[in-house]
């Protein structure tokens, strides 16, 4: 009788002893399974958050990107040559990047863009400019070409001078605004046909935004003949 009491008492204490360890093995698997939670919970979070941080980023670029597309580049790809140096009238002799000389000979622009072998005015959209040019012989004028190299569309009037030296108006209006990148060859044609050697081109810069560049300009003549200008003049150039 006293072994069966002693073994069911043996029997009860193992039986509280399993029962105790079987609480804490589930108490500890609740407590692992709770703080992964967590931290699942806090991993999703963070994810969440970097996401929309993300998302941010993205639409700023764009936003940037829009911007930029918008704006008028205040810096050039170029360094221009012999910068500073004004020049009031060229007539021979290396040329500065941008000068008003560039407007002078053939077209030498090899594609549309702010390149250095183009006139360009000091400033962009500040308002009237003008480039004067001079050719070796009198021609009776029939037409004029423009070869606008960047930022075309901004040509306002042109004039003719006189052997007396009277500026007569041969064109005034507005033109066709073309895409920046764009090589444009702008014709105006002479109403009465005057002979003359030195013509005139007036911008109003405020028409095309960015730097309004002119690589060349052409006299024709009535019967086909034809000159590009061997001295130059302007209002301003980027080079001055």
């Amino acid at each position: 009788m006293i072994l069966i009491l002693v073994l069911v008492g043996t029997f009860w204490e193992i039986t509280r002893s399993f029962t105790y360890i079987e609480k804490r093995l589930f108490g500890t698997l609740d407590d692992l399974s709770e703080h992964s939670n967590n931290q699942f919970q806090a991993l999703a979070t963070d994810a969440e958050q970097l996401r929309r941080e993300l998302q941010d980023l993205r639409s700023e670029v764009t936003q940037l990107k829009q911007s930029a597309g918008n704006t008028t580049p205040r810096k050039r790809a170029e360094t221009p040559s012999r910068i500073g140096q004004r020049i009031a009238h060229w007539s021979g002799g290396p040329k500065r990047g941008w000068g008003h000389e560039q407007a002078t000979g053939e077209p030498d622009t090899p594609r549309a863009g702010d390149i250095q072998t183009a006139w360009a005015p000091k400033q962009p959209d500040a308002g009237e400019e003008w480039l004067k040019l001079d050719y070796e012989t009198p021609m009776t004028l029939g037409q004029i070409n423009v070869i606008e190299s960047y930022n075309p569309g901004a040509i306002s009037k042109m004039t003719v001078f006189l052997e007396d030296g009277q500026e007569i108006i041969v064109w005034e209006g507005t033109t066709t605004v073309q895409r920046p990148d764009e090589l444009v060859i702008s014709k105006f044609p002479v109403p009465e046909p005057t002979t003359v050697k030195t013509l005139k081109v007036y911008l109003d810069t405020r028409r095309v935004s960015g730097w309004n560049e002119i690589d060349a300009v052409q006299m024709i003549a009535i019967n086909g003949d034809s000159q590009w200008a061997i001295g130059s003049s302007a209002s301003s150039s980027y080079s001055d």
